[in-house]
């Protein structure tokens, strides 16, 4: 069959073509080929619903190959490929497109699926499949673009690219993807499956490139899973493995590439055998926030002559000996900020990070995790700068290497194991604000110093430090053996209870030996221009062992005494030896100034104690009482009890180690227990609420000026007018919510908050015709708080009381009595340096107050006024009781404190119409003083004290009584009120409120009475 110009040729139904045709002089017949199209002309050949079975292939310059999903091209003998366009590179690019099938059936040839050679596109599509005996397609001699999302297959190799171009994979390839030679690099995108398919190849970059993988690459027993010559950048967010079984000898890389730039980015999964990733010669550039394993060597190596970096933010390094491997004669950067990285934790050879080659090298580690067997780092030979940061986990030894080192730590790397500098000059950096502990050995290192910024940094193993140690600032405590001199600059503190070398400490530095009370030992001279701190309990106290000479020449001894290491202190306590020098000579210069932080102890200093040249301190007792340290009385009166119960007292013990004296006082308010004596202010000041409510109901009775509204009542009166008006409601039953809420304060005295609530009411009547008397029962809930004192309580109330009152005209006269019973609850907590207790308090008081009130009326047109002059005596009597808790508990008898008021004022009051209703506002003002025992105490005991006597919130002298109120007529025999009284002062005031629903029942007259129900006869008769 011979086609020219542009012709087109479409086989349909069950055509075939067959081979062996011959060649004219305007076609070209190949023998073994079955289509051919001569001449460079575009064509296109459409493979539809046909199958055609050449013996070889189809042929022809350029053009286009369509493979229907229904057609197909099958080769099966004669090893020739299934689709070759043309036989000569460079004359054209064909496209074939399939739908279908194209298969070569000759598996024991080199016969391929599609071979385009001069470039070309080939394109499948979901439902399409390429499969070749050797390769699925080939293509050569110009720009290749595949893209399959079908099948591409051969036994060795699915994609072979020889002059560069892009594949894409988006769903199933097998077999390798080779990309030759060229000036063109390869380019492949996979986001589907690729996997070996029995042969020899993975992916191949003989020039370069770029592999983007998100899909699944997994290869089996093949050399490498991808190999790259050539400036290449490698990313994967999938999986990509190569693996083998024990009978492949060929070392296994999962990826290994080389002499060029090199840029890797893992964030998903690579497994090799042997290898992981392997960079060789050129520069690399390695980012890994996945997982990169190797059963073998080398998670991951970096063997370059250029620069290596490599990044970790998460993820993890595993390698069957070393997790990271970097040799290298560039300069290299490893920072590692997450994830973990792990060598040979089965092999003795097993190293998390190893270094080697004569480049610069700079490390950091944080928030992350390094683990070896032989070593966690081991450096190389060049310059070795490594970072172990706050979250470094370092299982293993640390190992510098040969070269020139320093080694920075911070708080918050841990380290398990030793740290080796090795050989070289090296130094050590301990630094950061935190806590940081070291329990290694550090070894062969020149020099270190510890700048920790107000941190303090806790060495626990051995340390060598040839050039010596320098504290320049924060704090460094040594409890192993550091050998080497220690230089402590301004600022900066030794402690510990190791050994260290020859010691001086500067002007403004601090040694503090022990951790808590122990020892220090000093290899060598002892010179202390600084500050030497000791801590002392009345048993032991901190002290320096020195083995060279001993120079404190204007020093400051600082003491500090151990309130929670000590059960009691003597009169005398020590002497202990503080500096035990083992030298013969005698002791240098002695302390410029002593500062202790108890204000009840004295030191007593020997600079030839002990066998003759050493340091002793003794403390004891000062003759300072703790009733001095006192500011307020009830300071002093605590004071003074704590201090007479003596040494052996539990409180005294705890007071005679305080070292600042507000603390001090602060120690003897919440020990003085003045809530109980504040709550008498409290239970005496709400008298005055019960009182007002009497007070006022008698005034509404009588109509007064300022009462509530009246109430038209029925009158009794034998043959007089039938509805005469009465001054008074015959009978009458009223009740009356209370509420109030009040602070007092003074100096000295924490200041008392109260609220009250309750409910009161009575009943009254006429008696002896000018006379209203009644009774009034009651029940209230006072809490009050002392917050400064950490103290709190309450008291439930039941109250009963007789009333009365009269009105002569202008002139009105009303009194009262009433007892009150109260059950009083109280809490309070004592803590402070060296003591806490937890206290409480259950026990009963009564209250009996009476009063009587005098006032004139004043009637004018537009309202009335009351001038008044009202005294009242309250006595209040607690029982006697005993706090639970322990040694601050107080005992107190039975008490007794009376107080009088006075107060002179002037109500007033107008009527008014209120939406129909009749209402009445009223108001009151006055001044009002107090009597008798306005500041309460309470007399109290410790266990083994004398007594003392605590003063609470006084009651207020000189105060202002205001009132407001207003009442409402709801019908003619009911009434209700709201009232507001309060009562202000300078050190302290009150509010209260009040709401009062009152029902009046009247009486007729006997005349009244009989129309009334003659009235009710008449009408039934009628009906």
């Amino acid at each position: 069959m011979n086609l020219f110009g542009n012709s087109k040729i479409r086989l349909e139904k069950s055509s075939v073509i067959a081979s062996n045709l011959l060649r004219s002089s305007t076609s070209l017949i190949a023998i073994a080929v079955g289509i051919w199209v001569s001449q460079a002309r575009a064509e296109t050949i459409t493979i539809s619903t046909a199958s055609i079975v050449p013996v070889s292939s189809i042929v022809d310059p350029t053009g286009t190959i369509n493979v229907t999903q229904a057609g197909s091209v099958t080769t099966q003998s004669g090893g020739n490929h299934a689709i070759q366009p043309y036989m000569s590179p460079g004359l054209g690019a064909w496209t074939v497109n399939v739908d279908g099938s194209v298969k070569v059936l000759d598996a024991d040839n080199e016969v391929y699926g599609i071979w385009l050679r001069a470039g070309g596109t080939v394109n499948v599509s979901s439902t399409g499949k390429v499969e070749g005996s050797r390769k699925g397609v080939v293509i050569e001699g110009g720009t290749a673009n595949v893209q399959n999302d079908g099948l591409i297959s051969g036994s060795r190799i699915a994609v072979h690219v020889l002059a560069g171009g892009t594949v894409e994979n988006r769903n199933t390839m097998l077999g390798g993807v080779v990309f030759a030679t060229s000036a063109t690099p390869g380019n492949f995108v996979n986001k589907g499956n690729v996997s070996s398919n029995g042969g020899g190849f993975g992916v191949i970059m003989n020039g370069g490139g770029s592999l983007d993988n998100s899909g699944t690459v997994a290869f089996t027993n093949i050399g490498q899973g991808f190999w790259s010559q050539g400036n290449t950048t490698f990313t994967n967010s999938g999986t990509y493995t190569a693996k083998g079984d024990s009978s492949f000898s060929t070392p296994i890389y999962a990826v290994l590439l080389q002499n060029g730039n090199a840029v890797a980015n893992n964030s998903g999964i690579i497994e090799g055998r042997d290898v992981g990733l392997f960079v060789s010669q050129g520069t690399a550039d390695v980012t890994n926030s996945g997982t990169i394993t190797a059963t073998k060597v080398h998670a991951v190596a970096l063997q370059t002559t250029g620069a290596a970096s490599f990044k970790q933010t998460a993820g993890a390094l595993n390698g069957g000996t070393h997790g990271l491997s970097v040799v290298t004669s560039g300069d290299t950067t490893v920072s590692i900020n997450g994830g973990s990285v792990t060598g040979g934790l089965s092999s003795a050879n097993g190293i998390g990070v190893r270094f080697g080659g004569s480049g610069k090298t700079q490390m950091s580690v944080a928030n992350a995790s390094i683990t070896g067997a032989a070593a966690a780092i081991q450096g190389g030979t060049g310059s070795f700068d490594l970072s172990l940061l706050q979250g470094s986990i370092i299982s293993g030894d640390v190992k510098l290497g040969s070269g020139n080192s320093s080694l920075k730590l911070e708080p918050g790397a841990s380290v398990e194991g030793n740290i080796d500098a090795e050989a070289g000059t090296n130094t050590l950096l301990l630094t950061g604000s935190g806590s940081g502990s070291f329990q290694g050995n550090f070894l062969n290192f020149a020099s270190a110093q510890v700048d920790a910024a107000g941190g303090k940094w806790v060495l626990g193993g051995d340390a060598t430090f040839v050039d010596g140690m320098e504290v320049v600032g924060g704090s460094l405590a040594v409890n192993g053996n550091l050998t080497g001199n220690v230089t402590v600059r301004t600022g900066a503190r030794l402690g510990g209870t190791g050994t260290v070398g020859a010691t001086t400490i500067d002007t403004g530095g601090v040694h503090a030996p022990g951790n808590s009370v122990g020892t220090q030992t000093v290899a060598g001279n002892y010179v202390n221009h600084g500050a030497l701190q000791i801590e002392a309990t009345p048993e032991a106290a901190d002290q320096v062992k020195v083995s060279g000479t001993v120079d404190i020449a204007g020093a400051t001894l600082e003491l500090l005494m151990s309130p929670n290491a000590a059960s009691s202190w003597s009169i005398s306590n020590g002497p202990f030896i503080i500096i035990d020098n083992d030298n013969t000579d005698a002791v240098a210069g002695v302390f410029g100034a002593v500062n202790r932080n108890l204000l009840f102890l004295d030191e007593k200093l020997d600079y030839a104690g002990g066998d003759g040249n050493d340091v002793t301190l003794e403390l004891v007792r000062n003759d300072i009482g703790f009733a001095e340290v006192g500011i307020t009385p009830n300071q002093r009166a605590v004071a003074g009890a704590i201090d007479g119960a003596g040494p052996g007292n539990p409180l005294w013990n705890a007071i005679a180690l305080q070292g600042d004296a507000e603390a001090t006082r602060a120690a003897f308010d919440q020990l003085s227990g003045e809530i109980h004596a504040s709550a008498k202010t409290a239970l005496i000041d709400d008298t005055r609420v019960i009182l007002d409510v009497i007070n006022e109901r008698l005034r509404a009775a009588f109509f007064g000026t300022g009462a509530t509204a009246s109430l038209p009542v029925m009158a009794f009166g034998e043959g007089g007018p039938e509805l005469a008006p009465a001054t008074t409601d015959r009978f009458a039953a009223w009740s009356t919510a209370v509420g109030s809420r009040g602070r007092g304060e003074a100096d000295g005295i924490a200041t008392l908050k109260r609220s009250t609530g309750g409910l009161v009411a009575g009943v009254d009547g006429l008696a002896f015709e000018a006379w209203r008397v009644g009774a009034i029962a009651g029940y209230s809930h006072t809490s009050f708080d002392v917050k400064d004192r950490a103290s709190s309580g309450d008291s439930g109330s039941y109250s009963l009381g007789l009333y009365g009152g009269t009105q002569w005209n202008q002139f009105g006269l009303r009194a009262a009595a009433i007892y009150a019973w109260h059950n009083i609850e109280t809490d309070r907590t004592v803590a402070f340096p060296g003591f806490a207790d937890s206290l409480q308090a259950k026990y009963g008081a009564g209250t009996f107050h009476v009063f009587g009130e005098a006032s004139y009326r004043v009637d004018t047109i537009p309202a009335a006024f009351e001038p008044f002059a009202n005294l009242s005596h309250v006595s209040l009597h607690t029982d006697a009781y005993s706090e639970g808790g322990g040694a601050g508990a107080l005992h107190a008898e039975g008490q007794t404190t009376q107080a009088t008021f006075t107060t002179l004022g002037l109500r007033a009051s107008t009527g008014f119409d209120l939406s129909g209703t009749r209402a009445t506002a009223r108001g009151t003002i006055g001044w009002r003083h107090a009597y008798g025992d306005t500041i309460p105490l309470s007399t109290f005991v410790f266990g083994g004290s004398d007594a003392f006597a605590i003063q609470g919130v006084p009651i207020a002298r000189d105060a202002a009584v205001v009132e407001a109120a207003i009442d409402l007529n709801l019908t003619d025999d009911a009434v209700f009120g709201v009232t507001y009284s309060g009562q202000l002062a300078s050190g302290g005031q009150d509010h209260a409120f009040g709401a009062r629903v009152g029902v009046k029942f009247q009486r007729m007259s006997p005349k009244s009475a009989r129309r009334f129900w003659a009235g009710r006869t008449c009408s039934k008769t009628k009906t």
